[in-house]
């Protein structure tokens, strides 16, 4: 009977010194796991950072289209009425020489 005691209880101390083993592992993966996540919490950080920068540049340059866009329109203006005023000059021109 003593026998079986000491058995039992040099199975107890081998799951006791299993677990400790075990719990020690995950004790060291957890700094691992937690710098990782770190890591990645930065770099969603830095891309949200990037978006953010993106936008304000596309926004800029939304604004500049549409400023050129307006330029443009009155440039068509403007040189539609010169070219108008320049095919007038040319007619008189020859309709002169012409007479």
């Amino acid at each position: 009977m003593e026998k079986g005691f000491d058995e039992i209880k040099r199975m107890i101390r081998d799951f006791d010194v299993r677990v400790r083993e075990v719990e020690n592992r995950e004790a060291g993966c957890q700094p691992v796991v937690q710098q990782r996540l770190d890591a990645a919490w930065r770099k969603i950080d830095e891309h949200s950072n990037q978006i953010k920068e993106q936008d304000a540049r596309l926004d800029a340059m939304k604004n500049i289209i549409t400023k050129l866009e307006q330029a443009n329109t009155l440039l068509i203006w403007l040189l539609g009425i010169l070219g108008a005023a320049v095919i007038g000059w040319l007619v008189t021109q020859i309709l002169k020489g012409i007479a």
